[in-house]
């Protein structure tokens, strides 16, 4: 069960795994590289548990009376806009420069 789940992740999305992989290739498979890399994910990982919680308070608690999707996008990129802010410090920071 578990491996057929593997495999389906694979085959959905293998163009995107093969551009990662190659974008690793030509950066090199050095520490720091891996480690921002990582960096990243987790930012990004927080930038979309952030936005599922504040869409969930949103539409949780009525907060404008019809329904309108461009407020939810806003939510999204708002706080992909913080969480990009706080990455360029985070990395800038400890990059040396």
């Amino acid at each position: 069960m578990m491996l057929n789940s593997i495999i389906d992740f694979i085959k959905r999305h293998s163009t995107t795994l093969a551009i990662l992989f190659f974008a690793l290739l030509f950066l090199g498979f050095e520490k720091e590289t891996i480690e921002t890399y990582v960096i990243i994910i987790g930012f990004c990982s927080i930038a979309i548990l952030m936005s599922g919680v504040a869409v969930y308070s949103f539409t949780k608690h009525k907060f404008i009376k019809e329904e309108n999707r461009i407020i939810i996008g806003l939510i999204f990129i708002g706080i992909c806009i913080v969480v990009g802010n706080a990455l360029e410090i985070y990395i800038s920071r400890f990059a040396g420069v």
